[in-house]
């Protein structure tokens, strides 16, 4: 077994874990669809104000629909991860076996959910301090407001299937010869077609969508 796909596990892991002990109401696989206040051929940088303010306002209230979906997916995930990455370590220990394996991923995701109930809630991004410096960096865009929209549409879909896609074996069915069987999936190349050029044109985007996931 490839150490190396150890480290992949352990950061799939940390991704999963940052949403360990928050609360979402969010749920479901979709969320509505950005579509610009303007002609879509418009450039972004030709929008008056008020039409870039309605465009990052409806932008806002869709990511942040996208980021629900996905916290809540993965503080489900997030204690059977750190479950998972415990037992897959255990797995490399020079006398690990079955019960050890077990016994690693069920003590990490005991502390797991006893550090989940005594996390504090996160700050909430608000759409006023999101939209502060969303406007100006649109004022500088010269890219078709509809391509942007096209961009934030693709983002949070792969984002909702990839949480959606997540599953964690149980712990009890961690044991030695699953570790020899295990092939780590090949992930993909991460690009979105929808936003090839939109972030090399707009790099204050990438900040944009980053802001609100």
């Amino acid at each position: 077994m490839d150490k190396l796909k150890l480290m992949h596990v352990v950061l799939l892991a940390s991704a999963l874990l940052a949403g360990c002990g928050e609360d979402s109401d969010g749920g479901g696989g979709s969320v509505g669809t950005l579509t610009p206040p303007v002609e879509a051929e418009t450039q972004a940088s030709e929008m008056e104000e008020d039409d870039a303010a309605k465009f990052c306002s409806d932008a806002f209230a869709i990511m942040m629909d996208a980021s629900k979906t996905v916290a809540s997916k993965m503080a489900a995930d997030a204690c059977p991860a750190a479950g998972f990455v415990a037992g897959y370590s255990e797995y490399f220990e020079d006398e690990s076996d079955d019960d050890s394996i077990k016994e690693a991923c069920e003590t990490a995701v005991t502390e797991c959910e006893e550090a989940a109930e005594e996390a504090e809630e996160p700050d909430e991004v608000t759409e006023e301090d999101y939209c502060e410096g969303v406007v100006s960096t649109l004022a500088d865009c010269d890219v078709e407001v509809g391509k942007i929209a096209d961009c934030i549409n693709a983002l949070n879909k792969v984002t909702i299937e990839y949480a959606n896609s997540l599953s964690t074996p149980a712990c009890s069915s961690l044991t030695v010869e699953y570790f020899d069987d295990y092939e780590e999936p090949d992930p993909d190349d991460g690009e979105i077609d929808e936003c090839d050029g939109v972030i090399d044109e707009c790099s204050g985007l990438a900040a944009m969508a980053a802001a609100a996931m």
